[in-house]
């Protein structure tokens, strides 16, 4: 458990300070395929005879052995709300793309302060923070089969649909890739969203 502290540690800390873009998207896929092994240090919902899916068994054991990640998730809220630089507002977006099948297992009764994160990304005035963004709500709706848990992020839409506006009047092909990906992953969503 010391060793994985370190390493969880180190791994923040690298994201933090790495500038090449490149580099830290390697380091947060690392991270995140950590995050997937040892979930965020929840604990899943006791009683009701209920199976568990993988990740919170996971979660489960995890918090048994001390292990867990609930740093990561701070540190993806913090670089997302109150970062000052553009890469690190879009980092947190990338981790959310790289956890959506954690995310939505996990983290299900805060999926509306999600939906508020992805909406003030969107307007983010950087364009790579609002594609990060819309990638990583496509897949999260993607990888959601509950419509409850779906229909909290069709607020979403509205706001994706005009930056593929956007992208298309500018004739910009590259900015328009990153929304046809996000929708293409929101047509395969098991509940329809659009």
């Amino acid at each position: 458990p010391e060793v994985q502290a370190q390493v969880k540690a180190m791994l923040i800390e690298a994201m933090t300070r790495e500038a090449e873009r490149p580099v830290r998207h390697q380091i947060a896929s690392l991270s995140a395929a950590l995050a997937r092994i040892v979930g965020f240090g929840r604990r899943a919902p006791a009683g009701g005879g209920a199976a568990l899916t993988a990740a919170q068994a996971r979660a489960a054991k995890a918090d048994k052995t001390g292990g867990g990640w609930p740093e990561l998730l701070q540190f993806i809220n913090t670089c997302a709300m109150q970062a000052d630089t553009p890469q690190h507002r879009e980092l947190a977006y990338y981790l959310l793309s790289q956890l959506a099948e954690t995310v939505g297992q996990e983290l299900a009764q805060h999926f509306a302060e999600l939906a508020a994160l992805f909406q003030h990304a969107l307007a983010d005035a950087d364009g790579d923070v609002s594609k990060s963004a819309m990638r990583a709500a496509a897949k999260l709706i993607s990888e959601l089969s509950i419509e409850k848990d779906v229909l909290q992020f069709g607020a979403l839409v509205p706001p994706m649909c005009a930056l593929t506006l956007v992208a298309a009047q500018r004739g910009d092909d590259e900015a328009l890739a990153a929304p046809l990906e996000a929708f293409t992953d929101i047509a395969m969503s098991p509940v329809k969203v659009i």
